[in-house]
């Protein structure tokens, strides 16, 4: 058993709340901010870009996007997917090679101490 301690303002929690497109139009890159306790996280962010919903449990869609499992071998169709460091609130990930023409699904995981949070999103074509 692992156990991790961690030393924040609101009673010890860690949470991954929204995902934000602040893509601008005709971009040729996705940009997305991260609301998030503490305000102050720095870790991992691990992103995949889909063109249709996964629908995969959440350990299965954690495990695609940290790399431990292998979408291919899956038949999932992932458009875009990788990991950036992450140093707090006014930090972005930038996704290079954005695709436009509709609504694209985003699941983001947030890697804080050891542990992780889950989110998923919609990136737009603006």
């Amino acid at each position: 058993m692992e156990v991790v301690e961690i030393n924040v303002h609101k009673g010890n929690a860690f949470e991954l709340m929204e995902i934000i497109d602040v893509s601008g139009a005709g971009e040729t890159v996705w940009t997305v901010k991260l609301k998030h306790l503490p305000a102050d996280v720095a870790g991992t962010v691990y992103y995949l870009v889909t063109d249709q919903p996964l629908y995969s449990t959440p350990d299965e869609v954690v495990a695609y996007a940290t790399g431990m499992k292998d979408h291919e071998e899956d038949d999932v169709h992932i458009l875009r997917f990788g990991q950036n460091p992450w140093s707090g609130e006014h930090d972005a990930i930038t996704i290079e090679g954005r695709i436009t023409g509709g609504s694209y699904h985003i699941y983001v995981v947030l890697e804080y101490r050891g542990l992780r949070r889950l989110k998923e999103g919609v990136l737009s074509d603006r």
